[in-house]
């Protein structure tokens, strides 16, 4: 199984999807492996009304959490938002990810320009001047 968030919500669709075949909230809960009370917790946040993220699948408008790990972890490397491309992400949704939750905000390192030639002439000119 997924760890973290994924599994979370994975775990609460199987809940409701067993509540919507007819099983009471502790036992469904209950084939779960879960402490009885965890459905009824969960039947109170929702209000008694199944999600609607169960019978919806997620869409892929908004960023996974593997996605956003990616991303950041690009940034740690140096990489540029385009060189993020294989995320198949527009540069303009890294940017959005990267201004909404990164402590600094993120910068292009600057480009740096032709290294100055060192010539005879050029120290001569450096000396005098």
């Amino acid at each position: 199984m997924k760890a973290g968030v994924a599994a979370d919500r994975e775990v609460r669709r199987r809940f409701w999807l067993l509540v919507r075949g007819g099983l009471v909230r502790t036992e469904a809960a209950m084939s779960l492996g879960l402490n009885e009370a965890t459905g009824k917790e969960w039947s109170r946040q929702a209000g008694g009304v199944i999600p609607a993220f169960v019978s919806v699948p997620p869409s892929d408008r908004f960023l996974s959490f593997a996605e956003r790990e990616e991303i950041f972890a690009g940034v740690e490397r140096g990489d540029s938002i385009r060189l993020m491309r294989h995320l198949s992400r527009a540069p303009s949704t890294v940017l959005r990810e990267l201004r909404r939750n990164m402590l600094r905000r993120y910068r292009a390192r600057p480009r740096r320009g032709p290294v100055p030639i060192t010539t005879v002439a050029n120290i001569h000119l450096d000396r005098n001047g």
